[in-house]
């Protein structure tokens, strides 16, 4: 029988998403894990099983906290035109102000991706599949509801809404100020009609 844990598991996995959010997983050594969760490295292999087994919890408590936060408004059955507008106003005024200035997990984590262990890959992967999902559900719901052109291509449409999020979330680590930021979500807006 192993000995009990004496840390609260959340509270350290949450002081290690912040790290790995900020320098990624490569940039962090060990050393700078345990000091920055308050555990020693037998607690973190314990608990964690390896440096890439505390990355993967960390990415999956990232993106259950995204869907959340972000995307449950398209997640619900009737959603059509007015969240997707809702939610790339949402994303602007996330992606310029200070809190945005880090960029998404799941963006930043691109940059690695080929090097990251197959399992953190498919997180990634099901991340921005997940995304399209609903971007594609809710321009579905639009045309049904005679709210796109018979001509538009929701699937084409939905995979460039993820190819302008990925671009928010890169222009949100830079200083370009937040006016650019909303004025590149407006245009891509342009695409679609005005909900009614």
């Amino acid at each position: 029988m192993g000995r009990p844990k004496n840390f609260d598991e959340e509270q350290v996995l949450e002081k290690a998403l912040q790290l790995f959010w900020s320098r990624g997983f490569f940039s962090c050594s060990m050393q700078e894990l345990v000091a920055m969760m308050g555990i020693n490295r037998f607690s973190l292999y314990s608990a964690f099983g390896s440096k890439e087994g505390l990355f993967n919890q960390c990415m999956r408590r990232y993106c259950q906290r995204g869907k959340r936060l972000m995307f449950q408004p398209l997640s619900r059955p009737d959603a059509g035109l007015a969240e997707l507008h809702g939610f790339f106003t949402r994303l602007a005024e996330v992606a310029g102000s200070e809190k945005g200035e880090r960029g998404c997990f799941m963006n930043n984590s691109l940059a690695e991706l080929d090097l990251l262990n197959p399992e953190a890959q498919a997180i990634v992967n099901r991340w921005y599949a997940d995304m399209r999902t609903v971007f594609l559900k809710a321009l579905q719901r639009g045309g049904a509801e005679g709210a796109l052109a018979a001509e538009i291509d929701c699937e084409a449409l939905a995979d460039f809404l993820v190819g302008t999020v990925m671009g928010v979330w890169s222009m949100a680590r830079t200083d370009l100020p937040a006016a650019h930021i909303k004025r590149y979500v407006e245009t891509a807006m342009a695409q679609l009609p005005q909900p009614a």
